[in-house]
């Protein structure tokens, strides 16, 4: 900013559809506006990490141009919101990924899913197709697309620095599964954990019991395996409430996955799927585990049965 302004911006101009904004300083005398195309890439930037000065999508668009990428990411997935409906902002991660895609050296594709890796028959690329359709199906609540570009799945097992978690991003996440026997059921599950991870987790985090029990219900779908609501309520009973009890309080590595995917089995039913949405909202505004379960779905361990 020149030197009749100082510190930062108070307000930000927009004066038509699609033009680029203008930064407006208060001054003791008259108004100092200054066109967003003045400033460097870096000045740009900062001016994007203000937290209410600019729409998100120019302050993602900002950030990514100078390569501010772990910013511009949080700042792109802090909405609940599909990003169809969040202003451009959609076709700004779009246009990153395609870019991303071509550096790595990445085959151009317009579909929901690039699999990397020896698929000569696209059995592996079926599988992970059918796997992102039966996650969609299982979180149906959550308000879809939940990152832009292809989700890259790396079928091998190759050194390439991907956690086990997979490169959670809202813009070409990518995963590394192994090809083995079962992909369509693995990639599920970590399809699942990625979607719900994109989805605005609280700040610690989704509960383990949640996370782990999501993965395991896209994981029992895409193998067939239902997940049987008799098997379910079963693994349920042998627990029973304590057991139950102690588990909503467990952190991830605590959790086992059976009796987790036996407790969000009846979250995400057709009726109860009108509920998830509820439950994500409490568990964001700092609930706990059982505390939005029975204010979202009437449920105490003791009435899991």
């Amino acid at each position: 900013p020149p030197a009749a302004v100082s510190g930062a911006p108070s307000a930000c101009v927009i004066t038509a559809v699609g033009a680029d904004p203008a930064l407006l300083w208060s001054t003791a005398g008259l108004p100092v506006v200054l066109p967003w195309r003045a400033f460097t890439p870096a000045m740009q930037a900062d001016f994007a990490l203000l937290p209410g000065l600019l729409p998100s999508a120019w302050r993602v668009s900002a950030l990514l141009a100078d390569e501010r990428r772990q910013a511009a990411f949080a700042i792109a997935s802090s909405s609940a919101q599909p990003l169809s409906s969040q202003a451009g902002l959609e076709l700004i991660l779009a246009t990153w990924a395609a870019r991303e895609q071509a550096r790595l050296g990445l085959p151009a594709t317009r579909a929901a899913v690039l699999v990397v890796g020896d698929d000569a028959r696209g059995s592996r690329t079926a599988d992970v197709r059918g796997a992102l359709e039966d996650v969609r199906s299982v979180l149906a609540p959550l308000p879809w697309p939940r990152w832009a570009g292809p989700v890259v799945v790396f079928c091998d097992q190759a050194e390439r620095g991907i956690p086990s978690q997979g490169v959670v991003r809202p813009a070409l996440p990518l995963l590394q599964l192994a090809p083995a026997e079962g992909l369509r059921a693995r990639a599920a599950s970590s399809l699942a954990r990625l979607a719900l991870d994109l989805s605005v987790p609280p700040p610690g985090g989704w509960p383990g019991w949640l996370s782990n029990g999501v993965a395991e219900v896209a994981r029992a779908k895409a193998a067939g395996e239902g997940p049987s609501p008799r098997v379910m309520r079963e693994r349920r009973q042998a627990a029973g409430p304590e057991a139950i009890a102690a588990m909503l309080l467990a952190t991830p590595l605590q959790v086992d996955a059976a009796l987790s995917g036996a407790l969000v089995q009846p979250l995400l039913t057709p009726d109860g799927q009108t509920h998830f949405a509820s439950l994500l909202d409490l568990l964001r505004q700092g609930a706990s585990s059982a505390g939005a379960l029975h204010i979202a779905y009437g449920i105490t361990p003791e009435r899991w049965q």
